[in-house]
């Protein structure tokens, strides 16, 4: 009943204040997965923890709706929970885009960038796929040109980019003679 509500809305902010720690050991959910390589941050575990022991209590009081929208809320985040062994795992994040451009070098390789350079460069190939994934003409025709302004020759129906070497230097322009700047006369 309602007394029972209580006395466990009051168990859970205790046991929120004492820490991840607490909670782990009363929602009895162990991780199954330590070895993907995600690593949470403590206010990231303290959130998972938190989560997992109010769907546990939302269970205890019969609460199954709020019990569930916990656990599309865990699924969200990337958290399987296994109710019959007790664990859950944690899968990496991915986004949907794409994190790489899909394009390649083809030029004899003469142009060496620099590992900085190359990474500025795979960037802007990137933010061009997905401005055209977006429709964002505009957008995809700009980069386009600062690619082209840069020495960069993309090819879109065939996935490839190639660097052409820069232009040597300019001559500076021959500038006019340099006026003197004394007149020579002398105040009286």
């Amino acid at each position: 009943g309602p007394n029972r509500a209580a006395q466990m809305q009051a168990q859970f902010e205790a046991l929120v204040a004492q820490g991840a720690a607490a909670m782990a050991a009363e929602h009895g959910y162990i991780r199954s997965d330590p070895v993907t390589g995600v690593q949470l941050s403590p206010a990231d575990e303290a959130t998972l923890h938190r989560l997992l022991l109010e769907r546990l209590y939302a269970k205890r009081l019969r609460d199954f709706d709020v019990a569930d929208a916990l656990r599309a809320q865990l699924r969200d985040a990337g958290v399987s929970v296994n109710d019959a062994e007790s664990t859950y795992s944690i899968r990496p994040r991915t986004s949907g885009q794409p994190n790489h451009h899909g394009y390649t070098r083809v030029d004899d390789g003469s142009v060496v960038l620099s590992p900085a350079d190359q990474a500025t460069l795979d960037g802007m190939l990137l933010d061009r796929v997905l401005a055209k994934r977006e429709r964002a003409w505009e957008r995809s025709d700009e980069l386009r040109q600062k690619l082209r302004e840069a020495g960069v020759s993309v090819n879109d129906g065939e996935s490839t980019y190639s660097l052409k070497p820069p232009a040597p230097p300019k001559p500076p322009k021959q500038s006019q003679p340099a006026r003197p700047t004394h007149h020579g006369y002398t105040r009286v």
